[in-house]
């Protein structure tokens, strides 16, 4: 709560900060001059996408480098994703300044009125990303109450100026008002940071990035302006020679601003989701901390991930931002878990009728929205999804309507996964694939162990089960946003009774909805099972161009009396799943 009750507080403020002064201007001056100015201000957030991502992206990053002390580490990192936010977003802010009339003659006659406006707040703007995330580093650091010192002054500045300088100089005063509350906000940490946690925010490349933006885009800019006025001729030529003269200027500073590492991460590849989910303990060695970290490791890894995270951030407010031209999926890929989800999703997503989720060069395979990440929200869900536009465009290739959809293999033995799933995206196929429960609870086992988590031998976990899932479905319905480790990555039993299970889905979705298939006939015979998938999806027979397993890793055997006893177990579920299913479950009695 010490550091919590600060950082709430600090939001009210700093969301006071940034709705008061528009009902200051429709107070103190007039309702057209409110709406000038609420263009004008609204117009200064297109780069907070960028600022949110960064976030994201340093705030674990530094949350890890002060728990190990390395003040060194933070530095590094402050630094760097400083120079990767201000490396875009300084040109566009320096073009907002000088081409000011310009993009507000977008919202109509008399909106030029508020050019003063936006060059004010966009030079405001320069100093809060000129600054980085100074207080995301205030934050990590465990200065909360700081910050909300800082916040608290900022909307009394705000206050105080809007009050004293909106009679008299209208929409100008209150945008020099909320420029001042911008840079009291930013430079205060600054110094805070500074001065008591002895980090040093500058580093080499700094004043050489800050001096290129300005010469490129300010400078040349200017030069544009009084040669053409405030045109589209003299900001696209603005944008033609200052732009090249930039990319020069940062091809010179790539290795200083560590840009290798941040391209690096906009191009490379990831491997496709193998189906863990969101709850996944990492390995760790006698002291608590992972195994593969080093010291010496942890500063390019650190920069690499925060490079990683900062572009998958970035990517996915955009999502979020266009998720009403995203549809809901098409169909779910629902578990089971450890039952080929993998390697099922790989095939489908390789059909040409299948658009990948969104980004595609992430290649993500599931979602997990309707059990881990469900307070997440809707528009987050859809953001993963293809555009409307997209979809047209793919199906004018094929000839026919494409699908889309994911697979998230924990939705199927989630409590609430198909309460949320039939609430949500009631229209969506269920596609279901199940294994020999006694091979799923081995490779389940197997999978566990290999991630450094599982620590009891097989026989050990499943004597220990019980107790580990003791209460937890009871806490997972009674808290949205709880997430049970134990009830997705140690339920190795529990996860094989899919009776249970299907019927919470069946329940809520007709039966036409529902195609069930064996991963034992998948293995057998791949093209005659995905055919049938296909066709279920409303999708032309396909064949991809091999049927690898993905995610398979060879083991040990397990024990064969552990084996008898888990057959035993399972024998009942089977035969009455076998019959209200009507499937041919004689391959598993042994």
């Amino acid at each position: 709560w010490r550091f919590s009750a600060p950082r709430g507080l600090a939001g009210v403020c700093q969301i006071g900060v940034l709705w008061l002064d528009v009902l200051f201007v429709g107070m103190l001056a007039s309702g057209k001059e409110a709406g000038i100015y609420a263009a004008a201000s609204r117009c200064i957030w297109v780069g907070a996408f960028a600022i949110q991502a960064v976030q994201l992206a340093i705030g674990p990053q530094l949350g890890e480098a002060f728990a190990r002390h390395d003040r060194k580490q933070a530095e590094e990192l402050y630094r760097v994703s400083t120079g990767w936010l201000m490396a875009p977003s300084w040109p566009l802010y320096l073009l907002v300044a000088v081409f000011s009339p310009l993009l507000l003659r977008v919202f109509g006659p008399g909106f030029e009125s508020g050019a003063t406006t936006l060059t004010v707040l966009a030079l405001a703007m320069l100093v809060n990303l000129g600054t980085g995330n100074v207080t995301v580093v205030l934050l990590m650091g465990g200065k909360s109450a700081w910050n909300l010192v800082n916040t608290a002054v900022s909307l009394v500045l705000n206050v105080a100026l809007n009050l004293l300088l909106i009679p008299r100089i209208g929409i100008v005063g209150a945008a020099i008002a909320w420029a001042v509350s911008i840079m009291w906000e930013n430079l205060a940490p600054l110094v805070q940071v500074r001065r008591f946690m002895g980090l040093q925010p500058f580093g080499p490349g700094y004043f050489p990035l800050v001096g290129a933006a300005v010469v490129c885009f300010g400078g040349v800019g200017a030069v544009f302006r009084l040669l053409l006025g405030p045109t589209l001729p003299a900001l696209l030529a603005t944008v033609v020679v200052g732009g090249a003269g930039y990319v020069f200027a940062l091809w010179r500073l790539r290795w200083v601003l560590e840009l290798k590492t941040f391209w690096s991460a906009v191009t490379s590849r990831v491997r496709p989701e193998s189906g863990g989910g969101a709850a996944t303990a990492p390995a760790t060695g006698s002291r608590g901390r992972p195994q593969s970290t080093s010291d010496d490791a942890f500063a390019p890894r650190a920069a690499d991930g925060a490079a990683k995270t900062l572009v998958k951030a970035g990517l996915r407010e955009w999502g979020v931002v266009t998720s009403g031209r995203r549809r809901d999926p098409d169909f779910l890929i629902i578990g089971a878990k450890r039952g080929g989800t993998t390697s099922l999703a790989n095939y489908v997503f390789a059909h040409p009728g299948v658009p990948p989720l969104f980004p595609a060069r992430q290649r993500i395979k599931g979602v997990h929205f309707f059990d881990t990440n469900y307070p997440r929200g809707l528009r987050w869900y859809r953001s993963h999804f293809p555009t409307a536009s997209g979809r047209r465009h793919r199906a004018s290739s094929l000839g026919y309507e494409p699908v889309a959809g994911e697979a998230s293999p924990y939705y199927l033995f989630h409590p609430l996964a198909a309460e949320r799933a039939a609430r949500d995206v009631p229209d969506t196929k269920i596609v279901v694939i199940l294994r020999n429960p006694v091979d799923r609870a081995y490779s389940h086992y197997r999978e566990r162990v290999r991630h450094g988590a599982e620590p009891l031998s097989f026989e050990g976990a499943i004597e220990a089960e019980p107790g580990r899932l003791r209460g937890e479905v009871e806490r997972i319905r009674a808290d949205d946003r709880y997430v049970s480790y134990a009830h997705e990555q140690q339920s190795y039993v529990e996860q094989g009774r899919y009776l249970e299970s299907l019927r919470a889905w069946m329940g809520r979705f007709p039966a036409d909805r529902f195609h069930v298939l064996l991963t034992e006939d998948l293995d057998r015979s791949p093209e005659e099972v995905l055919n049938a998938l296909y066709g279920f999806l409303g999708l032309p027979a396909f064949r991809p161009a091999g049927f690898d397993r993905y995610n398979y890793h060879q083991g040990s055997g397990m024990d064969p009396s552990t084996r008898e006893r888990l057959l035993a177990v399972y024998a009942d579920d089977n035969r009455r799943l076998a019959a209200e299913l009507r499937l041919d479950l004689s391959g598993w009695e042994r």
